[in-house]
């Protein structure tokens, strides 16, 4: 992989990871305070609005057209609009009562069920044995854990009342599920429409659902007598923070993984400061929104560095594992080019 190349992809893995951290903490607050409807409703209008960006290009608008001219490709749009509805609601319902910053170092774990959603979907096997695999999971959890505890240290009972506390509470385990449900549908896109441009399959995903969902959510809130009014900060910041993760950070992931030749591996170590970066944005926006109150703390820091570390560590036992079965094949195929040769020779 040439340096300028290289450069260029870690430069759009970082700002992917910035784009999706900030989405927790810009849509924390339309999750506690919009209903669910609501919530579904906001992201989708958002979507359908942004997604057009991504059909500037002559070869993207073709390709997305031939996409909803094919009846198997709308079959599988419906698919992946269903998806998309599980993954969301689970992600409305962790946000509604819990601290962003948890949820993010909730969601970071999603390389681990990525590479589970990839091995059972797509048939691509897990690199590294399963005492690393199961090891670094259960690590990684334990420091989201620890990041979530780092939140309410000071707030109510400590020690190990207060992790009692913290297990019985809040709606942080909502969010553990979400990273399968966003692998499961990054992994079909690729499977389903890799025939086609990335982003004309990234705009067909996002505007499919917004097709479904926004009028059965007007439908609902018109049938409920609930309304439509919704406060206008709400939705800005709802709305910027879908925009972030749902459509620039998606189209810079693609960028990121095309300049490294996909290695995905690579990419995903950047990731590994979003819980990071989600503290300073909350920490930021706590100044204008209360409810963002941020504690930074050791404990904070120390559950940071345990999903850190688990993560690198499963990351660079990947690449390795991957690098050796890579190696071992050319050799196979030399050994077999050169008994070819042989037998030409001897021929």
């Amino acid at each position: 992989m040439a340096k300028r190349a290289l450069v260029s992809g870690a430069l759009f893995a970082l700002l992917t990871a910035c784009l999706l951290a900030a989405q927790d903490p810009l849509s924390s607050f339309g999750a506690k305070s919009l209903t669910f409807v609501q919530f579904v409703l906001v992201t989708q209008v958002t979507l359908l609005v942004a997604a057009p960006f991504l059909l500037l290009g002559r070869d993207s608008r073709r390709d997305f057209w031939k996409i909803y001219a094919s009846p198997v490709s709308r079959r599988r749009l419906g698919a992946l609009v269903l998806v998309g509805l599980a993954g969301l609601a689970l992600y409305n319902m962790g946000l509604s009562n819990a601290h962003p910053v948890i949820v993010s170092a909730i969601l970071n774990l999603s390389p681990f069920w990525a590479a589970l959603v990839a091995r059972k979907v797509a048939g691509v096997p897990i690199v590294v044995s399963t005492t690393i695999f199961v090891g670094c999971l259960l690590l990684s959890f334990a420091g989201a854990m620890t990041v979530a505890y780092s939140q309410i240290a000071g707030d109510g009972p400590q020690g190990l009342a207060g992790v009692k506390a913290m297990l019985s509470k809040g709606s942080w385990y909502f969010a553990i599920p979400v990273p399968i449900f966003t692998a499961l549908s990054g992994t079909l896109i690729g499977l389903w429409f890799k025939d086609y441009d990335d982003r004309a399959s990234i705009a067909a995903a996002i505007i499919a659902p917004a097709l479904v969902l926004i009028p059965a959510c007007l439908a609902y809130l018109a049938w409920s007598g609930s309304g439509i009014s919704i406060d206008p900060r709400t939705a800005a910041l709802l709305a910027a923070g879908t925009i972030c993760a749902g459509v620039v950070g998606r189209v810079f992931y693609q960028f990121a993984l095309s300049r490294t030749d996909n290695d995905n591996g690579f990419v995903t170590m950047f990731f590994l400061l979003a819980p990071g970066m989600a503290g300073l944005y909350s920490w930021a926006l706590s100044h204008w929104l209360t409810a963002l109150k941020f504690n930074l703390n050791g404990l904070y820091f120390m559950g940071l560095a345990m999903t850190a570390g688990a993560m690198c560590y499963f990351v660079m036992k990947s690449r390795a594992a991957e690098k050796a079965r890579e190696g071992a094949s050319h050799d196979v195929g030399t050994q077999q080019a050169a008994g070819e040769d042989a037998l030409v020779v001897v021929e």
